[in-house]
């Protein structure tokens, strides 16, 4: 009895092993897949670029050219071309390549996205990861051009999304488009019926001309957040003919009848307000003093306007004909703290509407934001901007990073090179045109002259 006493004690504590040992094992297999499942979190920031500049291209026949959308076998068509694909105007902007190309903030120092990633970097409120790319595009003067490139925007971040989802990363991409690169972004919502596009968390647009198509683009446009940031100051935009067909266009997505503005858009008016030049002695004491109400609605004397025009959106101090310097950021960009921006105005989300701007002052001098919306102008808030260390330091790091070699001299002897040699090659293909025709012309004559009517006559 004793000794199958012990056999069954035995056999019991066998089993009761194996079934701890078993559920273990499964326990940490559990945990070893759901740890290797897990998903990872990161941002993503694609730039889009606007147009090339059209300043050497400015002529009568090339004005009813842009406004009717008839560029193609033009001087200003190859001469672009060649513009675009010149790696001498990718040191002061975040442009590279055609396409979607990812961004390398540790080497090229000299190129405008690399610098452009590292300086956002440097001031972001999160922790989480950024991968930062840039798209490129023609950069013509054509509205079938960017819808051209909205298509290829679209299967690029198609592309991309899938490329993280087997990286087992769940990205969160933001779309930043600046003048008519804004156009291209907005174009998403025409061509957005695909269903392999994932939303986006927020399209950025700065200075965007105001297409005829706007409001049914924002009706479709896949996006968390859409954010339209203009400046009173910039004129471009206001003027931009070729987007709408008037010369005085809103600056502002406008209210209209019938149609609902969606609730993820965010106006927002970038102001910039400084002290006067004679009055830098008393600027900390009286700019500062936020408790009275004209110097919170920027109406003081003693307070100037040195809000962004259209380049300083988008492109550094250089060359410094082309940038204002009177905002306090010089040479630095607006888009280089548009996230920094959103992520402080977000705790202000009750004072949005999507049919009247916020007005966002900035107080560089005085390291504040005054947050208020244009319509209601009892409800005024402040928040903080970057201070002055932060500031010398971002200067400092793009001053170190500027090209020796990218004045404005060197700019338009650039461009006029490509002027010639697009000229060049319009030549060059009217002239294979020419012949082409020519000798149509030819080989209709003789076919036509030998057929039997020209015989029997």
């Amino acid at each position: 009895m004793n000794s199958f006493f012990s056999i069954k004690v035995g056999r019991v504590s066998i089993c009761h092993f194996f079934k701890k040992w078993v559920f273990i094992s499964f326990l940490f297999g559990f945990l070893g897949l759901s740890a290797t499942n897990q998903t990872k979190k990161k941002n993503v920031t694609i730039f889009v670029h606007g147009i090339i500049s059209i300043t050497p291209h400015l002529s009568v026949s090339n004005f009813f050219r842009f406004l009717n959308d008839r560029i193609e076998n033009t001087i200003y068509f190859e001469a672009t071309k060649l513009m675009r694909d010149d790696e001498f105007f990718f040191q002061n902007q975040a442009m590279l390549g055609r396409g979607l190309h990812k961004i390398d903030s540790c080497h090229n120092r000299h190129i405008g996205a690399s610098l452009l990633s590292r300086l956002m970097d440097s001031i972001k409120t999160n922790t989480t990861h950024t991968d930062y790319y840039t798209f490129g595009w023609s950069g013509l003067m054509s509205s079938s051009e960017r819808l051209k490139a909205s298509e290829q925007l679209q299967k690029a971040i198609i592309g991309l999304q899938l490329q993280y989802k087997k990286e087992n990363i769940t990205p969160k991409i933001s779309v930043i488009g600046y003048s008519h690169g804004a156009t291209v972004t907005l174009n998403l919502g025409l061509i957005a019926q695909n269903k392999k596009l994932k939303p986006l968390h927020k399209v950025i647009l700065l200075g965007m001309p105001i297409p005829v198509e706007c409001y049914e683009c924002l009706a479709q446009i896949p996006a968390k957040d859409v954010y339209h940031i203009y400046s009173r100051a910039d004129r471009i935009q206001a003027h931009d003919i070729f987007s709408s067909g008037n010369l005085f266009n809103p600056q502002c997505i406008k209210k209209k009848k019938k149609i609902t503005i969606p609730n993820n858009l965010h106006q927002i008016e970038l102001r910039i307000t400084r002290a006067r030049k004679g009055s830098k002695k008393i600027s900390k004491k009286v700019t500062g003093n936020f408790s009275n109400r004209r110097i919170l609605l920027g109406n003081s004397k003693c307070l100037r306007c040195a809000s962004p025009g259209h380049f300083e959106f988008w492109f550094f101090g250089w060359p410094s004909s082309n940038y204002t310097r009177l905002s306090g950021l010089y040479p630095l960009p607006i888009v280089t703290f548009v996230p920094y921006i959103i992520e402080q105005i977000k705790k202000y989300d009750h004072i949005y509407q999507s049919h009247e701007p916020l007005i966002v002052d900035l107080r560089v001098e005085n390291h504040k934001m005054v947050i208020r919306n244009k319509c209601k102008k009892n409800i005024i808030y402040t928040a903080d901007f970057l201070d002055s260390d932060n500031l010398q330091s971002m200067r400092a790091i793009a001053w170190n990073s500027s090209p020796k070699d990218y004045t404005s001299r060197a700019v338009k002897k650039r461009m006029k090179q490509n002027y010639l040699a697009g000229q060049k090659l319009h030549l060059q293909t009217y002239k294979k045109c020419k012949v082409k025709l020519v000798t149509k012309e030819n080989n209709f004559i003789e076919t036509t002259s030998h057929s039997p009517l020209a015989i029997k006559k």
